[in-house]
């Protein structure tokens, strides 16, 4: 579970040593969790302080107006672009990767979600990586680029991983009157015991335009009330339900369904839940800059 914000440390008991040692010191978190899809970036919320060197593998924390490190890739040999993520109740890190990404004789693809389980984090980040859940085994090809996973969350509760991809995974889901294929905009589901897909949310029944790539969500989760907060490649203008958005792709907006699946249906939430600013406004440090994942801290 997750813990109140503020400093705790875990201690682990040696009953065989009669001592009690510290095993993890950290902090717990409140705000927005996110990467950005480039190298060697300035960022600076309204709050400060100035972050110089921001790559596309690290992960920064947003709290109160101001950015920090939370992740470091390079500090664990990521040195490529982490695509999506999620943080796990426990601590540990679910990632996806853009492009290959070879650890400790371990090698892990575009298509598949990867944990990451530290042992520090923020600056001097360290821990190890395991696989957990290898996307050839439920269709998603190591051969086709267009199957590689950019957004995605796992549903504990369901047991079911929720996966948008880069482009057409090359399969179709059926039961959507709308057309079967999978695209950019779309969400689907995976039941990792049985490997049975399914829709989850159909972009294009909702207002992505399919034929626009700026449309493709790249980056999504969920609260607990079933809430999808998204992130998009570019410019996207939506609407659906008699209700409405637009943004840029540094922007997250919330999208409520009323039927997750084939045929989906909802509204949309106005004003965006975080805007990354444009030039001449860059209101909350992003200006330029492009989401290519993020989680929301319960």
């Amino acid at each position: 579970m997750y813990l109140t914000a503020g400093q705790h440390t875990i201690r682990l008991n040696i009953i065989n040593g009669n001592a009690t040692y510290d095993y993890l010191n950290f902090t717990t978190l409140s705000g927005l969790l996110l990467t950005l899809n480039d190298d060697n970036n300035t960022v600076a919320g309204p709050s400060g302080p100035t972050l110089t060197g921001v790559n596309d593998e690290d992960i920064l924390l947003f709290n109160n107006g101001s950015y920090s490190v939370f992740f470091d890739g390079s500090d664990v040999g990521v040195g490529q672009n982490l695509q999506g993520f999620q943080l796990m109740p426990d601590g540990t890190i679910l990632m996806t990767f853009a492009n290959l990404f070879n650890h400790g004789g371990d090698t892990y693809r575009p298509q598949d979600i990867v944990r990451f389980t530290p042992t520090s984090l923020g600056t001097n980040t360290s821990g190890s990586f395991s696989m957990v859940f290898d996307g050839s085994n439920f269709g998603l090809s190591d051969t086709n680029a267009n199957a590689a996973i950019d957004g995605f969350y796992y549903n504990a509760s369901q047991n079911r991983y929720l996966i948008s991809t880069v482009g057409d995974p090359g399969f179709s889901i059926t039961g959507n009157s709308g057309g079967n294929n999978v695209r950019d905009e779309d969400i689907f589901q995976v039941d990792p015991s049985t490997g049975t897909r399914s829709w989850y949310l159909d972009g294009s029944d909702v207002g992505f335009d399919r034929t626009n790539a700026a449309e493709n969500i790249v980056a999504f989760g969920l609260n607990s009330n079933g809430h999808v907060y998204f992130s998009t490649f570019g410019n996207f203008n939506v609407s659906h339900s008699s209700t409405s958005l637009s943004g840029r792709g540094n922007d997250i907006g919330i999208f409520i369904p009323t039927f997750a699946g084939p045929d989906t249906t909802g509204t949309f939430v106005n004003p965006l839940y975080f805007v990354g600013g444009v030039s001449g406004n860059n209101l909350n440090g992003l200006a330029g800059e492009l989401i290519s994942g993020f989680f929301v801290i319960p």
